[in-house]
């Protein structure tokens, strides 16, 4: 059967996008795991805990509680599992349409490591600077090429890298503030076929790839109450990008029957801003509490527009709605000092997730989750600390009833997801005399 150049979709960059609707390890496709520490208490009290050089990120007003050149290492090890079982109908337009086909037990999981870096120098008594290297944003996830859902995704990937100098200084005894520079790097690919379901020959690969740099920035306050008190309120910028990149087919779907290559696809891509309000209480010499609040203006994200995709019939546009909401999230925590050497940490919590139920999608698939979390310190020698950190996050089922469209291409997803993730995270902190 010979195709007469129908405008198959080859959307691939902007349903690699489309995935910022999908949270791979925190609500939305945020990750708040930017040390071990916040892995062992679910981030409970991130913006007013301020004892290492972390706090750089978190709230850089934290940072002249450091008082001696520190340096922190650390890493995540996220793995993220989702599972689908449902129905795939495609329709395209003068040739009709095949399915509902079953799609059963097909998982999209991946597991993908987080490396982080913190440092934190005392320029005098009331300032201090400090520098992180972090990933606040990210997701991935894997569906392979055996099943019918490869005309909607195979392999996805996001990730930002995120350079960041700040200072910190001390305004009075009991209160600082501190500002950050936040130099953004957008990493995207995205793979997936075009084709008809009913016969495999026509299968399309497409290859998809966008980078961006952005700048935003993120301040902080912190208020020592008193010795045993502290409250901290952080916010960080949101940070537009406009990435751009190619896109690359190969098949019989290509205008040539064989390769297309498109070097000039662009797209936006708004990361949200974020605001966080915490606190931190010693109880007494050996228990403390913490707590935070997280505010995250998802709404920026309504749409994402693509242009010059990779169609065999030439570029196309492609729209793709995603009317976030914006989310909150809740964590509480405790810290019980064994002795001089070991300290314990536990937290858990609630991410409320900013996908709307028409809009959701099948890459990665966010719901509403809780999670619990249990840490620890080893205060090795004077000067070094090691940290490990593990959470358990439990998420809502979410049922999924969309149409993706592009050309005369249409899929219809209909079913269910079941997903889950686990953290694993160890740091090193290194304080120099």
């Amino acid at each position: 059967m010979k195709i007469a150049q129908p405008s198959f979709r080859y959307s691939a960059l902007a349903v690699l996008l489309i995935a910022a609707n999908t949270a791979g390890f925190a609500a939305g496709f945020a990750l708040e795991e930017q040390n071990a520490v916040q892995t062992g208490d679910f981030g409970s009290g991130g913006a007013a805990i301020a004892e290492d050089a972390s706090t750089a990120w978190y709230n850089p007003g934290g940072l002249i509680r450091i008082q001696k050149p520190q340096v922190v290492l650390s890493g995540n090890e996220i793995w993220f599992n989702t599972n689908f079982n449902g129905t795939i109908t495609q329709s395209i337009q003068g040739i009709g349409s095949t399915g509902p086909l079953a799609v059963q037990n097909v998982s999209g999981g991946t597991s993908n490591f987080i490396p982080t870096f913190h440092a934190a120098y005392p320029l005098t008594e009331n300032l201090v600077a400090g520098f992180s290297v972090t990933t606040p944003f990210g997701l991935a996830t894997d569906y392979g090429s055996a099943t019918n859902l490869r005309y909607a995704t195979t392999e996805t990937k996001i990730k930002t890298i995120d350079l960041s100098p700040s200072i910190g200084f001390k305004i009075n005894p009991n209160f600082s503030a501190g500002f950050g520079i936040d130099e953004q790097r957008l990493l995207a690919t995205f793979d997936d076929y075009a084709g008809i379901m009913s016969d495999r020959a026509y299968d399309t690969f497409n290859h998809n790839s966008a980078s961006d740099w952005a700048t935003g920035w993120h301040t902080g306050v912190l208020y020592q109450l008193d010795n045993a008190t502290r409250f901290g309120l952080a916010y960080h910028s949101k940070v537009i990008h406009h990435a751009s990149g190619y896109s690359h087919s190969t098949g019989p779907l290509t205008p040539d029957g064989r390769s297309y290559y498109l070097n000039n696809a662009f797209t936006s891509l708004n990361m949200p801003a974020k605001t966080e309000l915490s606190v931190y209480h010693d109880m007494n010499n050996r228990w403390a509490v913490m707590g935070s609040i997280t505010y995250t203006q998802w709404a920026i994200l309504n749409k994402i527009t693509l242009h010059n995709v990779a169609g065999n019939a030439g570029p196309l546009i492609v729209t793709i709605p995603e009317n976030f909401n914006n989310a909150w999230r809740f964590s509480i925590g405790s810290n019980y000092k064994v002795n001089d050497q070991w300290l314990v940490r536990a937290g858990l919590g609630y991410d409320q997730t900013p996908a709307n139920t028409k809009d959701r999608n099948l890459l990665l698939p966010d719901g509403d989750r809780y999670a619990l979390s249990i840490g620890g310190r080893y205060q090795a020698t004077k000067n070094l600390a090691l940290d490990a950190g593990f959470t358990h996050e439990f998420i809502k089922k979410v049922g999924l009833n969309y149409t993706a469209t592009a050309g005369i291409e249409s899929n219809t997803i209909s079913g269910k997801s079941i997903n889950s993730a686990n953290i694993l995270g160890l740091q090193m902190t290194y304080s120099f005399a």
